[in-house]
C-alpha cells in the first residue's frame, strides 16, 4: 500500500510504498530511519505512477520524484541546483517489486532460517567425525564400542540434517507464500480499479 505521512524529524512529506504502519521507512530528505505513524494517509492512485530514484549530479543526495520523465529538468530539493534526471533513475514501483524488496521484510526468520542451516552443516560435520571415529575404534579391535559409535553417529546426524534443513526451507517458503500473495493482493487491486 501507498502511504503519506510528514516526517517526525524534517516535517517533510514522505511517500511510502508497500509500508504498513508501524514499519520502518527511511526519509527522502534527512535519510533518518523512522516508523510509519498510525496516522499515515494511504494514497489511492491508480498504478503504475511514475515515481522515480536517483542521485543529484551536484550534491549526491538521493531524489525521488513523482510525475517526472528521464531527460526532464528539475530543481533539486537539497542544493537547488536545476539537472537533467538521468537515464540511471529507477521507477520506485519496479524497484520495490523486485526481489530486492523481499529480502528486507523478515529479517529475523531469514536469520534463523540460516542458523538452521548451518545447524545442519554441523549435524553433517558430526555425522563424517562420528563415522571417521568409530572406524579407527574398529581397527583397534574394539568392535562394540565402534559399531555403536558408527550406527548412532549415522542415525543422529541424518535425523539433525533432515529435521534443520527441513525448518529452514519451511521458515523460507512461509517467507514466499507471504510474499506471493502480496503480490496477487496488489494485483487484484490493479484490476479491480480498471
Amino acid at each position: 500500500m501507498k502511504l503519506e505521512f510528514n516526517c517526525p524529524e524534517c516535517g517533510e512529506k514522505i511517500i511510502t510504498f508497500f509500508s504498513e504502519i508501524g514499519d520502518t521507512a527511511k526519509c527522502q530528505h534527512c535519510n533518518k530511519v523512522i516508523i510509519v505513524p498510525e496516522d499515515a494517509i494511504e494514497v489511492k492512485k491508480e498504478y503504475p505512477i511514475t515515481t522515480l530514484e536517483f542521485r543529484c549530479l551536484n550534491c549526491d543526495n538521493n531524489i525521488i520524484i513523482e510525475n517526472s520523465k528521464i531527460g526532464e529538468k528539475i530543481e533539486c530539493p537539497f542544493c537547488h541546483k536545476t539537472m537533467v534526471i538521468p537515464k540511471d533513475a529507477e521507477d520506485i514501483y519496479e524497484k520495490y517489486t523486485k526481489e530486492e524488496y523481499r529480502k528486507k521484510k523478515y529479517p529475523g526468520l531469514r536469520t534463523l532460517s540460516g542458523f538452521f542451516v548451518f545447524i545442519a552443516v554441523l549435524m553433517g560435520i558430526q555425522l563424517i567425525i562420528g563415522i571417521i571415529y568409530g572406524a579407527s575404534l574398529l581397527s583397534y579391535h574394539d568392535q562394540t564400542t565402534g559399531t555403536i559409535i558408527i550406527f548412532s553417529s549415522i542415525i543422529i546426524g541424518f535425523i539433525g540434517i533432515i529435521v534443520f534443513a527441513a525448518f529452514a526451507e519451511l521458515i523460507k517458503l512461509f517467507i514466499d507464500i507471504e510474499s506471493n500473495t502480496k503480490n496477487q493482493t496488489l494485483l487484484i487491486e490493479k484490476l479491480l480499479k480498471k
